[in-house]
């Protein structure tokens, strides 16, 4: 059997600041057609969920819970002060303007980025 291989399974890396959320060029490949983001938390990983436009206009998600995401050639942006408070609070960790640098994963199962060991144990 072949395993072909795939750009989304390569691991990323997403660097936090105070002001927003940047993925690399290997990390943004799935949210090149994203319109809104989803941000949330999965146990100890910060969690992203692209969607496309055609999804988020059906008003299935609440708009409070979609963010903005700007996607270029070599990296996709998410940027907003706010959700950087809230991050920053979940995190535990001031973030700044110099990056705090986690590895990011493409979950292919369940269609979202794992920012992997992003949260502390005491901010779960």
């Amino acid at each position: 059997m072949i395993r072909w291989f795939n750009e989304k399974e390569r691991d990323g890396s997403a660097s936090l600041y105070s002001t927003n959320l940047t993925l690399n060029s290997t990390a943004a490949i799935p949210f090149e057609n994203a319109y809104r983001v989803m941000v949330g938390v999965d146990g100890r990983d910060l969690v992203l969920r692209p969607l496309e436009k055609a999804l988020v206009d059906r008003g299935t998600f609440d708009s409070a819970t979609l963010y903005p995401i700007v996607s270029h050639k070599s990296y996709a942006r998410i940027s907003s002060t706010s959700l950087m408070s809230m991050v920053s609070d979940a995190l535990g960790v001031q973030l700044t303007s110099q990056p705090t640098r986690f590895v990011a994963r493409w979950d292919e199962d369940n269609g979202f980025l794992r920012i992997v060991g992003a949260v502390k144990q005491e901010a779960i």
